[in-house]
């Protein structure tokens, strides 16, 4: 019966996945990137816009909604401090997502995002943190 959970736990991991990137999605597709905009996710919502900590929030508060597993990461990137989620996929796989640095960029959809579902070392290329505070993602 092994083979028959491996199947099952595959399943919820990609329909955990797919939940994840619909709503980095939607989150872009909400939100305008706005560095001056107030960091309180009340006022990102009423005002469609928000710094990396109002996706970061907004992100955060619909994982906990879905049952899915997220933490915010607090670093840096070469424009200055920013913040982030990692998520966790299923039951041992983190990854990093940050959808104001993508929205930032222009992605559109999942094949343009550059920081969804990321490893450390594919964050690493862009961010910066310290790795004590923040789970391990799986090797590529």
């Amino acid at each position: 019966m092994k083979e028959g959970n491996e199947i099952i736990d595959n399943g919820r991991e990609q329909y955990r996945g797919q939940k994840i990137r619909d709503l980095y999605l939607a989150l872009i597709s909400y939100f305008q990137y706005d560095d001056e905009a107030s960091r309180y996710l009340d006022s990102a919502v009423a005002g469609k816009r928000c710094n990396s900590w109002g996706y970061a929030q907004a992100m955060y508060v619909v994982c906990q909604l879905m049952d899915v597993p997220c933490i915010m990461v607090h670093g840096r990137t070469e424009e200055g401090f920013q913040v982030w989620n990692m998520v966790r996929v299923d039951k041992l796989k983190w990854y990093h997502a940050d959808a104001s640095f993508d929205d930032k960029a222009g992605c559109k959809s999942e094949f343009q995002c550059k920081c969804l579902l990321r490893t450390d070392e594919e964050m690493r290329a862009t961010h910066a943190w310290d790795p004590a505070e923040t789970p391990p993602t799986p090797q590529k």
